[in-house]
């Protein structure tokens, strides 16, 4: 409810990026300003402004084509953190078939990007071409080695579509193996583990069902006129209102920051009309 203190908002580990690298910084902005430029934000953004101080537009097609450009700079941004950001491993379920696969797309990715010019260490190309059972990887043309990569990520893609079930079925045959041998005690452990990889999943099945829905604003907390004291109202004006004066609150906390201020602002010109406030 509005006037309520808000939820915590915790960071999505999908898309985290590592912001204290120079060099994630650095390639985080060049693939944004390269993605503005391609799609001509900016420019669009120049000429909207023309159009609008020029009095050619109305407001309904103004809001029409900020809405354009506020989805061309999202897509820009989401385009650069999906390239810069830190994935979160172990979405696949392990077993060894699969396991094998992805050692053996890596082997392929670094021996094209070596034969492509790149830095690559050939001792490492040695090392993680012989775990994964590849012979002499090198001696292959670049063109042979994309087709075999090709095909190492076609059988990694058939494997991870049956990896729940291979996962279910590899834990069973540890279990069994070790109970051959006489240790019962490692054998139900094993066990242990499938049961309680099948209760995570339940357990993720019910909360994707369970979780509330925050869908429109029905009410707001606002204060009362002649004490400080606040009420719960539920009448529209009241509630358009309130939001209105939240959402300038939040959309002005900007305009305070040091970004704002030279020389920062004078060093970014094309930015800045992009983000300096308008008023419509």
């Amino acid at each position: 409810m509005l006037g309520e203190d808000p939820f915590t908002i915790h960071r999505n580990t999908a898309r985290r990026l590592v912001c204290d690298q120079p060099a994630v910084v650095e390639r985080y902005n060049q693939l944004l300003n390269r993605q503005l430029e391609n799609q001509r934000t900016i420019k669009n953004f120049q000429h909207f402004e023309e159009r609008y101080n020029a009095g050619l537009i109305n407001n309904n097609m103004a809001i029409q084509m900020l809405n354009k450009i506020d989805e061309s700079i999202t897509n820009s941004i989401k385009y650069a953190e999906k390239k810069c950001r830190k994935l979160k491993s172990g979405m696949v379920p392990f077993t060894p078939q699969i396991n094998r696969a992805g050692k053996e797309i890596n082997v392929w990715n670094n021996v094209i990007r070596k034969k492509s010019g790149c830095n690559i260490s050939s001792t490492y190309i040695k090392r993680i071409a012989k775990k994964s059972g590849i012979n002499m990887p090198m001696k292959l043309r670049i063109e042979d080695c994309i087709k075999e990569r090709q095909l190492a990520t076609k059988k990694y893609k058939r494997l991870k579509r049956n990896a729940k079930q291979s996962r279910i079925q590899f834990i069973k045959e540890l279990a069994i193996q070790q109970s051959a041998k006489g240790n019962e005690s490692t054998s139900n452990a094993i066990l242990r583990i499938n049961r309680n990889e099948e209760l995570r999943e339940s357990y993720k099945r019910i909360k994707s069902v369970t979780k509330p829905f925050y869908g429109a604003t029905e009410k707001v907390l606002i204060p009362t006129m002649n004490s400080d004291e606040e009420r719960i109202t539920t009448e529209k004006i009241e509630i358009e209102q309130a939001l209105c004066t939240q959402n300038k609150k939040n959309l002005h906390q900007r305009i305070h920051l040091h970004f704002f201020k030279n020389p920062y602002w004078k060093k970014s010109a094309k930015l800045s009309q992009i983000l300096k406030p308008k008023k419509f």
